[in-house]
């Protein structure tokens, strides 16, 4: 077994000016150091960085890759830890005058290709607050000259320089061309030192700094160096997020390079600026005017000329011409403009805010196809959302995830009549003060998936009036998530749903007073679990399943009474031509009783076979006629003889 020596040496630039974004001289600078640092991603292999002397030292346990005919050898440090300096040592051997290549820190999937190293560089790194640097990225590569090892950085270094009030939780790095800035990677040499990295096209489109549990920002300047790939030829981007969301924006046209440093003027965040919106119907009216250039329009104008909205923060407002002022407080801070279709609205703060009152916003934009920038806006203080996206016919796609619906109470007409309009996902709201959400599905006849998540089992609303009217082309819903306890009207709650198939409401419990026509013209609905529903208190429950022509299993539980008041078109006209097997309904007997007293078309199904009534518990009820003699009603001669008979328990 043999020992062999690598030394460590870094050679980085140094930094020129601070007024604006500045490159230091690339290439050797006669062994000057800055402030960077290296966390290798096998967790035995890392090196420390000495702030004093702004170099880095070899630590316990590093190892580094070794190239050579073998492949890839871990070589281990065995002296030199704390020091610039470092001795290595494995179980090859090594030949003098050969040429080999060296990588830190090891990684057993690099390879040594034509010259080239083949590696990886991460699309994550970590902030480590003791040397002030986000590590990771920031590799280093050596050819052997003789038995010795000079290593050089794989990597470029931009430092920035915050003050504030803000806790840095992110920070996000991508190149303004668009090309990949990590993941698989080519080091090539010049000169016995790394001369280029290329990054595989279909690699990571962004770096992220992770701070872990935040850097707070103060009135003094805090420094951090990132390692990143010198891929950035034609600038880069950086996106700040802090703990009240995302910042903005931070750019530089400079190209990177190997071994330069990469200085920026100090940010300096004194918290997220809002600008607030003018109340949903002064807002709408605002931005109808200026697109049809008019001065008399309202929330109920059509507006068929805007085909998208573009909210952009951070914006020069100076330079902003004919902008219309669409700020809650008529100071200018909000500014629209209308060009080609395009509604823009713009402010020269961080972040957007409704106002408390935001109904209306977007209503009647009727060829509104696409909302951009709505990440930048935020509801948190509305409570009324009312028609926000009334008659919006257009839209086939709508993202609502950055609508914040804590504080909300009206979602009335919320997308009533959106019906252009094929899917919605609410996963992500929370309506746990919401009172009234009628109508808010109402009319989307071409919606076919409803996603309303768990949080809609706190949902406290009352009235659910017309929720789903007429939504027809609607196939898929989470009704399990649906809270109806407590509510006092569903009427109409799916009327005109005819595509509905199948409906669940077994796991709500619900007492109301009206449910008029609540699944009327559900022509294809087949199979419904109603075993919660209490009827007892309603006063109208009239063609409750009327032209529900396919009902073949309904479940109807105890407390599901028909009372002469309510029970006026109850029941559907059953279809001759149902798939093999009856119609099975369970009910309870007061409810099997009313059923073919009252309705000629319950007791014609029940006479010809189509309809069997059941206990809820699952069995088929008896019949008795007036001497009390058990009967079979399909073997009876008349409609009549059916309508007379006294239903009994089996």
């Amino acid at each position: 077994m043999k020992r062999f020596l690598f030394i460590l040496t870094l050679l980085l630039g140094v930094a020129v000016g601070c007024s604006d974004w500045q490159r230091g001289p690339a290439g050797d600078t006669g062994g000057a150091c800055v402030t960077a640092s290296i966390i290798a991603t096998q967790p035995d292999s890392r090196a420390d960085f000495d702030p004093a002397t702004y170099c880095q030292r070899w630590r316990s346990g590093d190892r580094i890759s070794v190239f050579d005919l073998s492949g890839n050898t871990a070589f281990d440090l065995v002296t030199g830890a704390g020091t610039t300096e470092g001795s290595f040592h494995s179980d090859i051997n090594l030949e003098e005058g050969d040429t080999y290549y060296a990588l830190y820190p090891y990684n057993p999937v690099s390879s040594l290709e034509n010259g080239a190293i083949r590696t990886r560089y991460p699309d994550t790194l970590r902030y480590d607050p003791a040397s002030g640097c986000a590590l990771g990225a920031n590799l280093m590569a050596a050819v052997s000259q003789g038995m010795a090892f000079t290593f050089y950085n794989a990597a470029t270094f931009i430092q920035l320089t915050m003050t504030g009030a803000e806790i840095i939780e992110t920070i996000s790095i991508s190149a303004k061309d668009g090309r990949a800035v990590a993941g698989a990677a080519s080091l090539t040499f010049a000169d016995n030192r790394v001369a280029a990295v290329s990054i595989d096209p279909d690699g990571a489109k962004s770096i992220l700094v992770d701070f872990g549990e935040g850097l707070p920002l103060s009135g003094e300047p805090v420094t951090v160096i990132l390692a990143v790939p010198p891929v950035f030829e034609n600038g880069f981007t950086l996106d700040f997020s802090t703990r009240s969301g995302r910042i903005g924006s931070k750019g530089s046209s400079n190209p990177t390079q190997l071994n330069t440093l990469l200085q920026m003027p100090e940010f300096h965040y004194t918290g997220i600026s809002y600008a607030t919106l003018a109340t949903g119907s002064t807002f709408n009216a605002a931005i109808k005017n200026l697109a049809n250039a008019t001065t008399n329009a309202t929330s109920s104008t059509n507006n068929t000329s805007i085909r998208q909205v573009s909210f952009v923060t951070g914006a020069d407002l100076s330079q902003i011409a004919g902008g219309v002022d669409v700020s809650a407080a008529g100071d200018g801070s909000v500014l629209a403009t209308f060009a080609a279709g395009t509604l823009t609205v713009s402010t020269s703060c961080d972040r957007f805010k409704t106002a408390a009152n935001a109904s209306y916003l977007f209503s009647r934009l009727q060829a509104l196809t696409t909302l951009t920038g709505t990440d930048q806006v935020l509801t948190d203080e509305a409570t009324n959302l009312r028609n926000m996206f009334h008659y919006c016919l257009a839209l086939q796609h709508l993202d609502v995830s950055w609508i914040n619906v804590d504080n909300v109470t009206n979602l009335t007409s919320f997308i009533n009549h959106c019906e252009g309009l094929l899917s919605i996902d609410l996963s992500s709201w929370n309506p746990a003060k919401v009172t009234d959400i009628s109508y808010l599905f109402n009319g989307c006849t071409k919606l076919q998936s409803i996603t309303l998540g768990a949080h809609f089992r706190n949902l406290p609303a009352k009235n659910l009036y017309s929720l789903f009217q007429n939504c027809k082309a609607l196939t898929q819903l989470d009704a399990e998530n649906l809270n109806l306890s407590g509510v006092t009207s569903l009427s109409r709650l799916f009327t005109g749903c005819s595509s509905l198939a199948q409906l669940d409401l077994s796991e709500t419990t619900t007492s109301f007073t009206k449910a008029d026509s609540a699944f009327f013209g559900c022509t294809q609905l087949s199979e419904v679990d109603l075993s919660g529903f209490n009827t007892r208190g309603a006063t109208h429950i009239r063609q409750f399943f009327g032209g529900c022509s396919v009902l073949k299993d309904v479940s109807l539980g105890q407390n599901f009474v028909l009372s002469a008041a309510n029970r006026a078109g109850f029941f559907p006209a059953l279809s001759e031509s149902l798939p093999a097997g009856a119609a099975q309904w369970e009910m309870p007997l007061a409810t099997a009783q009313a059923l073919i007293s009252e309705y000629d078309d319950a007791a014609k199904a029940l006479r010809s076979g189509i309809l069997i009534l059941m206990t809820p518990s699952g069995d088929a009820y008896r019949y008795k006629d007036a001497q009390q003699t058990v009967v079979d009603p399909t073997t009876l001669a008349s409609l009549e003889e059916v309508k007379a008979l006294t239903v009994c328990e089996p």
